[in-house]
């Protein structure tokens, strides 16, 4: 039995480590959570984004430039 390896690979550099604990803004609707009570995560440009639920993520899946500009706007 033959057994593969796979890694990741991404363009963009890996995002800074956050502490343990730190709140996020659902990029789509603003609410605040922890990485721990996130339903889904994203690497996008270099910035992970946390979302609330499934619909957040599906929304943020099909613009991810009008969200991601909108949080560089912010930050």
């Amino acid at each position: 039995m033959l057994t593969y390896a796979f890694r990741s690979f991404s363009w963009f550099p890996e995002p800074a480590p956050r502490p343990a604990g730190a709140l996020f803004a659902d990029p789509v609707c603003g609410r605040s959570l922890s990485e721990f009570q996130a339903a889904a995560s994203v690497v996008y440009c270099g910035a992970t984004y946390h979302f609330c639920s499934g619909g957040c993520h599906a929304r943020f899946s099909s613009e991810p430039g009008k969200y991601h500009e909108a949080a560089q706007r912010k930050s």
